[in-house]
């Protein structure tokens, strides 16, 4: 399993993984694979965040400040 994106702390920890969602995010098969990638993440107390292809950076942001 991969992640796009993987914030990591001083000591490496992981802290947040980031995936960048396109339009393959949408068929079947992705979305299967998605709902395992959030389990994962959840079981490991991984924080996930999923962005958009042309969502905005201030939005993101935002939102990621809200955690």
């Amino acid at each position: 399993m991969h992640f796009d994106f993987l914030i990591l702390s001083h000591d490496f920890v992981p802290l947040l993984a980031l995936e960048i969602g396109g339009k393959s995010h949408n068929s079947e098969k992705q979305q299967k694979f998605d709902a395992t990638k959030n389990e994962a993440c959840r079981v490991a107390g991984l924080a996930l965040e999923r962005v958009r292809i042309g969502e905005g950076l201030e939005k993101v942001l935002k939102r990621l400040e809200l955690k």
